[in-house]
């Protein structure tokens, strides 16, 4: 009898560890969870932010080219009205 009450008194004990672990386990689990989401939340917030600063600056890339491009093409175009009008011109 008395052998049985100890297995019995070492399995609650056993059940009662495991219990505790699990709920150790679960706490690290959501810690970890809760770090990692922490942090992706972060990381994400950070890439934005090196993102738009890249869509601003590209924009602006874009932007002076056009301007180059457009400047280029109005001196040719005034080049070109200068020729066919004070050269070229019968008077």
């Amino acid at each position: 009898m008395e052998l049985e009450k100890f297995l019995l008194e070492m399995r609650r004990e056993q059940r009662d560890d495991h219990e505790r672990l699990v709920e150790k386990v679960d706490a690290g689990f959501l810690s970890i969870s809760t770090s990692m989401a922490k942090h992706e939340l972060d990381d994400t917030k950070a890439f934005n932010t090196i993102d738009s600063r890249l869509v601003i600056v590209e924009n602006m890339r874009r932007t002076i080219r056009w301007l180059a491009v457009t400047t280029v093409g109005g001196g040719i175009a005034a080049t070109a009205d200068y020729l066919i009008n004070h050269l070229f011109a019968k008077h």
